[in-house]
């Protein structure tokens, strides 16, 4: 009898989009000008995800994934993140992305994919497969799914899940903002950026879609070097490639 009180009275815990969509209720929509979206989708086997969709006020959707391409490698900011998929098809694109809150021991890293989806006039998002790195009580190092977080019990999690609700929220906004400032981008080489592949005869603009901002730039007259790596390097004569080394 003791054995089943005890089973009885454990407290069941609340899994991570049951917790998100309970929070959703109560806690700020919007903070710092940012709306907050929240996990509210679970897959059959337990997954996590962000889902959404945001108005681009009439903007094309090959124009808006062109400036949003463009705007996510402002975020790709660990080794190993990357734009790894491009769909013309269906103007969608997959990268893998990191942010991080506080310092030191404290510090927290998430990892996650983003995957982005336009038609005329709409952004879709999903948010998924998120990972986050933190020191449990600063000393013993944790890299975890998000769905094994415990939000609703654990208040060191909860910051945890709130800090990246917040970071994911800004990226979103930061790249709708940013298609909604940029709605006219003009691009051509679109199959050999879709591959990841530098040619000949493009633009600095498709040149960054494929590679972001480069580490320096070095100008001489009207010749000027996009310098990213030892392995990848970009030579425009009037922002024209002339001539690139990718390895």
């Amino acid at each position: 009898m003791a054995v089943a009180l005890s089973a009885a009275a454990k407290k069941e815990s609340v899994d991570i989009v049951t917790w998100s969509k309970e929070q959703a209720q109560t806690a700020p929509s919007v903070i710092k000008g940012i709306d907050i979206y929240r996990f509210n989708h679970a897959d059959n086997d337990g997954s996590a995800s962000m889902t959404g969709a945001i108005s681009l006020d009439g903007v094309e959707a090959r124009k808006a994934l062109t400036a949003a391409l463009l705007k996510i490698h402002d975020f790709l900011t660990y080794e190993g993140d990357e734009v790894y998929s491009i769909d013309l098809n269906d103007n969608s694109f997959s990268a893998t992305c990191t942010s991080t809150t506080d310092e030191g021991k404290d510090m927290v890293t998430y990892h996650y994919t983003v995957s982005l989806y336009f038609l005329d006039g709409v952004m879709s998002f999903v948010v998924g497969d998120v990972n986050v790195e933190y020191k449990e009580k600063g000393l013993i190092g944790r890299n975890l799914p998000v769905e094994k977080l415990n939000p609703a019990d654990n208040d060191r999690h909860r910051q945890m899940v709130e800090n990246l609700n917040y970071n994911v929220s800004y990226a979103i906004d930061q790249i709708k903002s940013f298609v909604m400032e940029n709605p006219d981008l003009q691009v051509n080489h679109w199959n050999e950026i879709a591959s990841g592949k530098v040619e000949k005869g493009m633009t600095k603009l498709e040149v960054a879609l494929i590679g972001g901002s480069p580490a320096s730039i070095n100008t001489t007259g009207n010749r000027e070097q996009w310098v990213y790596n030892n392995m990848f390097m970009v030579m425009f004569v009037n922002d024209k490639v002339i001539g690139f080394v990718q390895k």
